[in-house]
């Protein structure tokens, strides 16, 4: 996408009169001026290049969520099974469409939370919320985290299934993430994936709370990864109704 911006003559408006944009070229410019053309070139390059954060943990045991989309300020809808599923996890990963902020502090009070925002998620000031993708270095595996994965160059069909672009994924994510990484994670689709594309392990640990598949006495969807010298254990947590839970590993 040409995500170049021309300036115009409605671009040099200030001060509620217009401005001769050909006499401001000429000679020193106008401080005014300057400093809009400084803004509109910043604005460009934060939507032309998204910041990676990235963060080494010491973590064993994930827990992965996505698709909460909680409508309460305290996360109190977010259900309680989530929590009972992720107790004892040293790391808690939400992959974008929190719905309200307060499901990360929710999901606090189990386990350290970092998190990646949907484009209708409300923003946060601090690295707990990255804005578009970040990198979790745990248990010698580099983990990308990001929402969706149509920019990663990744289609997903009507069944599910995944289509990795032409250009070999592991360059395309290093690409978009700025390293190699060897596990994605991301949302978006609200339903539960373990996959492997081209050496690369990914995971959807689709929705506790909106499943794109509802199953017989369940609510929906979370995942847990277990990391330990550069490989990972993953497991697909089914979350029931009566408050039990059941596992699917890979």
């Amino acid at each position: 996408m040409d995500r170049r911006r021309t300036l115009t003559r409605e671009d040099a408006s200030f001060n509620g009169g217009d401005v001769d944009l050909e006499n401001l070229i000429h000679g020193l410019p106008h401080p005014e001026f300057v400093e809009h053309l400084e803004t509109l070139l910043i604005d460009a390059a934060r939507e032309a290049l998204p910041i990676v954060v990235r963060d080494v943990v010491r973590a064993k045991r994930i827990g992965l969520i996505a698709d909460t989309h909680c409508r309460l300020d305290d996360g109190g809808d977010l259900p309680a099974q989530v929590l009972e599923a992720f107790r004892g996890v040293d790391l808690i990963i939400h992959c974008g469409d929190l719905g309200k902020l307060g499901v990360l502090d929710r999901l606090q009070s189990v386990a350290p939370v970092l998190a990646v925002r949907s484009p209708n998620d409300p923003h946060e000031a601090g690295q707990r919320l990255a804005e578009t993708r970040r990198v979790v270095e745990a248990g010698g595996l580099r983990i990308g985290v990001t929402f969706g994965v149509s920019d990663l160059g990744i289609e997903i069909d009507s069944d599910y299934n995944l289509r990795p672009p032409s250009t070999p994924l592991d360059e395309m994510l290093v690409d978009k993430f700025g390293e190699r990484v060897e596990l994605l994670t991301f949302a978006t689709t609200h339903r539960d994936l373990i996959a492997y594309q081209q050496g690369l392990l990914i995971i959807n640990p689709g929705s506790p709370t909106a499943p794109a598949v509802r199953r017989e006495g369940e609510i929906g969807t979370v995942a847990i990864v277990e990391t330990h010298e550069a490989r990972a254990r993953v497991e697909i947590v089914h979350l029931r109704k009566d408050a039990d839970t059941q596992r699917g590993q890979v």
